[in-house]
């Protein structure tokens, strides 16, 4: 059983969700860094263009993400009343 309670279980996926999302755009620069490191000529890193079709897809996710944290970051607390 989670120990989180039930108004922090949304915190967490959305911070998981974001975790994933930078992973996932991030992986266009990681993996010609990780083949640099392993010794692959950079003429050969510039014929990579596997993930490039879904770089939109990949950035999308991450807005999102950005989105609902900034939300969930920023909003108005609820029961305060101002005067």
């Amino acid at each position: 059983m989670s120990r989180e309670t039930p108004a922090r279980q949304p915190a967490v996926r959305i911070r998981s969700l974001g975790g994933l999302a930078a992973i996932l755009v991030s992986a266009c620069c990681l993996g010609p860094l990780v083949l640099v490191l392993l010794g692959v000529s950079g003429a050969r890193i510039g014929n990579l263009t596997r993930l490039e079709p879904y770089r939109p897809f990949f950035l999308g996710a991450a807005l999102i993400a950005m989105f609902f944290a900034w939300r969930r970051i920023f909003r108005p607390a609820r029961g305060l009343h101002t005067r």
